[in-house]
């Protein structure tokens, strides 16, 4: 359903946003000017107490826009304003032009949902920003960065009526990227291997630390829910390739999910879905372990009858088998098929997690493919070494030729 404020869920944002404010700066949203603060007045001001001059009456310009209640409608009457965030360089320029943009009401929704994907590309890149050191000063740092960040979220989150299904599925794409950056970085720390920079520590805290899914991704997700059968085959997929990043299936008051829906549009128009849209759909099934073999079914059959293979990514046709097998969805004309065109294809161009995924694939699946075992074997004793293989690469390697009982020789003198 549509964001209403007056639902559970609203509560449930409002609750968290006002909670982690207080507890790390101990203050509430900072006023609006009053271009922002008249437009979400109705649905807003008793919750977070913004003062908003009613005496000042509005340009006659913004009366129409204002009407529909939502900031974001009224900044598109304007136009689009120079500031591109996908151009940005750093992370403190996107929070600190989104934030000075918030306060003079100049955020297009084109600009707060680009920042979004932006900024896991930057928070990607070595050096975005210093590693924490336990210090007072970086403490500092990182509450100044949670409090921008907040002052972004609580305009999306009260704005989300207003954005097309490109603009929210963006946020939530954007937002899930962060999240799992995030928590690959914790993951290195834990093992000692590299510390996490202040912006990683602050988007930590605010995206991925207590009641985040309900009181953050359920909102966004509701939002998306409804707009869902306006959604193009790209957001479809982008959309259940985010919630699958953040590990997440939202449910509904009425008892469906949001997978189970995105499915039901997807089969709608599966005709439409090209390469990539085909693997990031099936592996977010597979990634959360959702069932749904109609979707499975649908989109094989489009693999197998229409589909150019040449244009398929090693990435998206190693994906593509592995969701399959990992699903245990069968489908034997697309393994065929996408089997057919491993061994057309260059090897040199795989990774050793594509090989490993594929071969590892074929055997949970029981598909005989002799060819394909054949050629990827030969294009692992090719390697000069095996540094770039990982150690769950060897084993699911080795794993796949025993279940499939093919035998390399070449391949396990090269393993062993």
């Amino acid at each position: 359903m549509k964001w209403n404020t007056s639902s559970s869920s609203s509560r449930n944002v409002q609750h968290y946003l006002t909670c982690a404010r207080s507890t790390r700066r101990n203050n509430f949203i900072k006023a609006r000017t009053f271009y922002g603060a008249i437009s979400i007045t109705r649905s807003i001001t008793t919750t977070f107490c913004l003062p908003v001059d009613h005496h000042r009456p509005p340009p006659a310009a913004l009366v129409s826009p204002l009407a529909r209640n939502n900031v974001i409608v009224a900044r598109r009457y304007f136009g689009q304003r120079p500031w591109i965030a996908k151009n940005s360089k750093s992370i403190q320029e996107i929070l600190d032009t989104a934030n000075m943009q918030i306060e003079s009401a100049e955020l297009t929704a084109a600009n707060l949902a680009a920042l979004w994907s932006t900024i896991p590309r930057l928070l990607s890149k070595e050096d975005v920003g210093e590693l924490i050191s336990n210090q007072k000063d970086d403490e500092d740092a990182i509450i100044e960065c949670e409090d921008q960040i907040f002052n972004i979220l609580e305009l999306v989150i009260h704005s989300l009526d207003a954005f097309n299904p490109r603009e929210i599925t963006t946020i939530i794409l954007g937002m899930a990227k962060i999240v799992h950056n995030v928590r690959y970085a914790k993951q290195q720390q834990k093992n000692e291997r590299e510390k996490m920079n202040i912006y990683q520590c602050a988007f930590g805290n605010v995206l991925d630390e207590g009641n985040y899914q309900d009181s953050i991704f359920h909102p966004l997700a509701e939002s998306a829910n409804y707009i869902l059968a306006d959604y193009e085959p790209r957001y479809l997929s982008n959309l259940a390739y985010a919630f699958a990043l953040l590990g997440y299936n939202p449910k509904f008051d009425d008892g469906s999910t949001l997978l189970a829906n995105i499915a039901d549009s997807s089969i709608a128009c599966v005709e439409e879905f090209n390469e990539q849209d085909i693997s990031n759909t099936v592996w977010a099934y597979a990634k959360l372990e959702v069932t749904h073999s109609p979707l499975f079914q649908a989109i094989g059959d489009i693999v197998v009858k229409n589909h150019n293979l040449e244009s398929f990514t090693p990435q998206e046709l190693s994906n593509t088998v592995w969701a399959y097998a990992k699903a245990n969805e069968m489908h034997p004309g697309l393994f065929d098929r996408l089997g057919n065109a491993f061994v057309d294809r260059d090897l040199e161009s795989f990774i050793p997690q594509h090989l490993a995924n594929t071969v590892w694939a074929y055997a949970t699946s029981n598909i005989q493919h002799p060819e394909l075992f054949k050629r990827v074997g030969d294009a692992i004793v090719k390697q000069d070494d095996l540094t770039s293989f990982t150690p769950q690469n060897i084993a699911n390697v080795v794993w796949a030729y025993v279940t499939a009982n093919k035998r390399h020789y070449e391949l396990f003198h090269k393993l062993g």
